[in-house]
């Protein structure tokens, strides 16, 4: 049953969202007391990554703090989204909470491969994305196969480095290294088109590890023609995270000299940019630069979150203020009908 019935609504998303014990860069906070034990330093972390949370979206009553839809982000791994939605103080307080994979995929962009998310349907069992997507994945170290399951990162990771033996510290290891062929993963959607109808992908459009380096390392300000491997790389897409305005008007084909019809040509379709905090500490959480919030006008449900391929422009808005709701006589409240026998 929905629980949303005056329809759609703008509402404050955050679909980028790192969690403790993040593969990379995981800066949250927990206890330095190194008497307690690695088990009470570990849930103390858990505790205030949640209390953080909690914290900032209060009672939901402040549109500017009440998120409805969290995308739990982690590099090759749904571990951290388990933990999460065993939380039931964050479950029901927060509608939406979905496994955000971030891949990295070849081929680069100036500094580094490209950053690529899948978002997925949260009534996919964790298992099912584990089986159907991670371990379907593919690197080769030295002629032998790898995919992304937790086991087979452990044993890519001390394949690198014979000398660790943690198995934390292997998996980490082995995503320094661990990258896609942007072919083998349309071969993996090509082959399981269930499994793609129930996922959003969105890929990053930085210079520096997004879809924009690529090729001509130009930024989407630039009026350069996309070079076939970017354009192929939008076509996959879905959606683009990026804050920029700029390229918010171009990939809505509002960009002076751009027609939606050149967009769609190169790109496929028109596209929305999406933002989210990309937090790597408590003290970021729902807090990206200058205040850029992301604001999704649908009901907080993926088939809601999936409205914004349809209507990129009217469903999806980056500022630090709700955008401007409907005046009131514009609502309908209700509807009755009287049969008339």
């Amino acid at each position: 049953m929905n629980d949303f019935q005056r329809g759609s609504e703008w509402r404050r998303w955050d679909l980028h969202l790192h969690t403790p014990f993040t593969r990379m860069n995981d800066c949250f906070t927990g206890s330095s007391d190194s008497s307690k034990s690695e088990e009470e330093r570990t849930s103390e972390k858990w505790a205030n990554y949640f209390a953080s949370i909690l914290d900032y979206i209060g009672n939901m009553d402040d549109p500017l703090k009440a998120i409805y839809a969290l995308g739990i982000t982690d590099y090759f791994s749904i571990e951290n989204y388990k933990k999460v939605i065993e939380n039931k103080d964050i479950v029901e307080k927060i509608p939406l909470i979905l496994p955000n994979i971030e891949l990295r995929i070849l081929p680069a962009a100036t500094e580094t491969p490209i950053n690529l998310h899948v978002i997925f349907d949260p009534t996919l069992k964790t298992n099912e994305i584990e089986n159907r997507f991670l371990a379907n994945l593919k690197f080769k170290h030295k002629n032998t196969p790898y995919n992304a399951t937790k086991s087979s990162l452990i044993q890519l990771g001390k394949a690198i480095d014979s000398t660790i033996k943690d198995d934390f510290c292997a998996e980490k290891k082995a995503l320094e290294q661990y990258v896609v062929n942007l072919s083998d993963l349309q071969d993996l959607f090509n082959k399981d088109r269930d499994l793609r109808e129930k996922t959003i992908i969105i890929v990053s459009n930085k210079s520096t590890d997004g879809a924009s380096g690529v090729g001509n390392p130009s930024t989407c300000t630039d009026t350069s023609d996309l070079t076939t491997l970017r354009e192929e790389i939008y076509r996959f897409s879905d959606a683009i995270f990026s804050a920029n305005p700029k390229c918010a008007e171009y990939f809505l084909g509002k960009k002076a000299g751009i027609s939606p019809e050149d967009v769609k040509r190169k790109c496929g379709k028109l596209m929305a940019c999406i933002h989210g905090s990309d937090a790597h500490c408590n003290d970021k959480l729902f807090e990206p630069d200058n205040q850029r919030y992301c604001w999704i006008k649908a009901d907080p449900t993926f088939n809601g979150f999936k409205q914004i391929i349809y209507e990129p422009e009217d469903r999806v808005c980056i500022s630090s203020s709700k955008p401007q709701a409907k005046s009131p006589y514009q609502v309908i409240e209700s509807i009755t009908i009287d049969l008339v026998m």
